[in-house]
């Protein structure tokens, strides 16, 4: 083949980068990419056969030669602009392989799936504003966490299980906003204290499941180590699926799991990997991979559905979402958004939960003294005759709030990715710092949490900090482990 064909093959592919893929998002359309890629292929092989007299296999040499020069066109002028001076991130520091991709998060994370490490390992080493990614940053500045949750929107990596769309999930903000009176009617006043007996009933079945499994001796004695981790585990899932649905996963009586908690586990473990949200995309595509994801959404949407066909007597916070569409049918768009908070609710409200207690558990078997301040406080909150606290009176016990802070900034159920999308006017993270427009940013809540510049003493577990002790919190607004503003977690 002629080496001008193969260098306008490759000028072609520099020239597709520069006019297009340089711009907008793209990471929806990598199927379609691919599959129209193979179908140029055949395409032109057919006509070299059919039109041309080529053989089968001069047809498939001359096409591969093309298409390669194509594509290296396209990747080698991609490659040079992210290393260049020309790239508006070329002045933050990082790593260099993290420049040309940020497949180099995902070969950092896989190792030990655990990416917060990776980050806190990297940010020790390059300081408080990291490229992660060819136009991704990392920033633990303690100015950074309410500029960027205040001012920039989702970026691509919520768009992982589109079409499906959660109030969580959706990029557009006059959705999102739709979208939050419900979710803000769910969680009123009111109706939390409508959900106290259902949570109760679950707070039950938690006391005589750690009992039984405490008794699994032959002396019949409580004296049996718990699988804390476990318990609490399906204590949060019995709990989320009571409240949300009005019929628990009833995990705790069984001491088994449920066939839609083992989906979730198994379909999750590709998100400890941090992967790209375009390779992501891809995964989905491919049938079977992520089969197990969308049977758990299946069966979260069926719960939905089983409420809106079944009306009960005592609200859940699903009733109170599918409260606009009592006397219609929801449209295709709409049903894919109840699919998005079915699985949404299941997932946020128990998995996160979840973690949380576990870290919190571990913390006060780690430091008996501040168990002991708890159970006092607790004690000196009930009225005479009482044996229970309502979740009203916790509020106002600084304990217990300090642990649940000191728990989230220690272990924040998030730790790594809240990616935001700069705004067109670009992000002045401080006088002397610019983000410029449509670079994808993040604030690992891990590494922040751990931070010197933010807190005294981070490394240690300090609930009096946060009631009575704020000296040791230096930057109070860099603490916000589920987002801020009004694109918070509801």
């Amino acid at each position: 083949m002629a080496f001008l064909e193969i260098l306008a093959a490759a000028s072609f592919g520099a020239f597709t980068f520069i006019t297009y893929f340089h711009h907008g998002e793209h990471h929806l359309y990598g199927v379609t990419y691919f599959t129209s890629f193979l179908l140029i292929c055949a395409s032109a092989i057919t006509y070299l056969v059919q039109k041309q007299g080529h053989t089968l296999h001069e047809a498939l040499g001359s096409t591969t030669q093309i298409a390669t020069s194509f594509l290296f066109g396209i990747y080698t002028t991609c490659v040079l602009y992210r290393i260049s001076p020309l790239h508006p991130l070329n002045k933050f520091p990082g790593p260099f392989s993290a420049r040309i991709s940020t497949l180099w998060l995902f070969f950092q994370a896989t190792p030990r799936k655990q990416a917060h490490l990776a980050l806190l390992d990297t940010h020790n080493k390059y300081g408080k504003i990291v490229r992660v990614g060819s136009n991704t940053l990392s920033i633990i500045h303690p100015k950074a966490v309410e500029k960027i949750h205040n001012t920039c929107l989702k970026a691509p990596f919520y768009d992982l299980d589109n079409p499906n769309t959660s109030i969580q999930s959706t990029r557009d903000k006059a959705l999102h906003d739709q979208r939050r009176r419900p979710w803000s009617l769910a969680f009123t006043e009111t109706r939390l204290r409508d959900y106290e007996p259902r949570i109760k009933k679950i707070h039950q079945h938690l006391l005589a499941r750690i009992d039984q499994d405490s008794k699994n001796n032959e002396d019949g004695q409580s004296n049996m180590p718990v699988d804390a981790t476990r318990i609490v585990n399906q204590y949060a899932f019995d709990v989320m699926g009571e409240v949300a649905f009005g019929s628990h996963f009833d995990m705790l009586n069984t001491s088994k799991s449920h066939k839609a908690i083992d989906m979730l586990n198994e379909s999750m473990g590709l998100m400890g990997f941090m992967c790209p949200i375009w390779l992501i995309r891809l995964a989905v595509a491919i049938p079977g991979l992520t089969r197990k994801w969308w049977q758990f959404t299946d069966y979260c949407f069926g719960q939905m559905e089983m409420c809106r066909s079944t009306k009960s007597g005592s609200p859940v916070i699903a009733s109170t979402l599918l409260e606009p569409y009592e006397k219609r049918e929801p449209t295709p768009f709409e049903k894919n958004i109840l699919r998005g908070e079915a699985q949404l609710l299941v997932v946020a409200g128990s998995d996160t939960t979840s973690a949380a207690l576990t870290c919190a558990l571990y913390e006060l078997v780690r430091n008996p003294h501040i168990k002991t301040q708890l159970r006092e406080a607790i004690s000196a909150s009930l009225s005479p005759g009482e044996t229970e606290i309502g979740a009203h009176d916790v509020r106002n016990i600084d304990i217990l709030n300090g642990i649940i802070n000191e728990t989230l900034r220690l272990y924040p159920p998030v730790p790594t990715t809240l990616w935001r999308l700069t705004p067109p006017e670009g992000l002045w993270i401080d006088d002397e710092t610019y983000i410029p427009r449509n670079v994808i940013v993040s604030t690992p809540h891990y590494v922040l949490g751990r931070s010197n510049d933010i807190y005294d003493r981070p490394n240690d577990f300090i609930p009096e900090r946060w009631p009575s002790k704020p000296g040791l919190i230096k930057q109070d607004k860099a603490f916000a482990p589920f987002s801020v503003a009004a694109s918070a977690d509801p």
